[in-house]
């Protein structure tokens, strides 16, 4: 299979390095709009997989070019670009999975299952830690037993973002505000997660 990396940052390296371990996989795009960005990742992960190329994710006609060339596109770059990335797939009729980070954006994402079912394509949003990660941990556990009455999910992350950033810590609050919300109900995002998950399944084991 031939993938699209969009974004050579710490997720786009840690994406690729994965990627180019599976010896089903047998190209590896790797982008970004700073080119040195893509030199540097290039020259550490040296694999004649891979195929550098500077881009810029706002040239949607070059983006759509490069998708036409692959199986599936993953998307490491910021959240705000992913809702027109997905839909550029679409018309390409490619496979995209993105880390999310916005709820509004994930929901946009969302709105187009039904033109992504009608054309055979699979898009996977917000797949990052949680939900992602541990949306399909869930789903591995849940299948293993024979019933399953409840799951719970927490994700907490001590200092800045993956990129100095940010954080990604559950604080207190939280946690309140999801006892207020429905204190061991499955939320909608996590039980969508599990559905997308399954259907995901003909992608991810071609990799494998």
């Amino acid at each position: 299979m031939k993938y699209l990396v969009l974004g050579s940052g710490r997720m786009g390296y840690a994406v690729a390095y994965d990627l180019l371990r599976s010896p089903k996989v047998t190209k590896v795009i790797i982008t970004d709009i700073d080119e040195q960005r893509v030199k540097l990742l290039t020259a550490k992960l040296a694999d004649s997989k891979i195929v550098p190329a500077v881009l810029d994710v706002n040239n949607q006609i070059e983006v759509a070019q490069l998708m036409d060339e692959i199986d599936v596109a993953i998307s490491c770059v910021g959240y705000q670009y992913n809702y027109e990335l997905a839909k550029i797939a679409l018309s390409t009729h490619t496979h995209f999975v993105d880390l999310g980070g916005n709820e509004d954006v994930v929901k946009r994402e969302f709105a187009l299952d039904e033109v992504a079912r009608d054309v055979g394509v699979t898009i996977i949003p917000d797949l990052g830690l949680a939900p992602g990660l541990v949306s399909m941990l869930a789903v591995s556990a849940a299948e293993s037993l024979d019933e399953v009455y409840d799951i719970r999910l927490r994700v907490g992350v001590g200092g800045g973002g993956v990129d100095g950033g940010g954080s990604a810590t559950t604080t207190a609050d939280d946690n309140q505000r999801e006892r207020e919300r429905g204190r061991g109900k499955l939320h909608g995002w996590a039980s969508a997660w599990m559905r997308a998950c399954r259907a995901s399944r003909a992608v991810s084991s071609a990799t494998r």
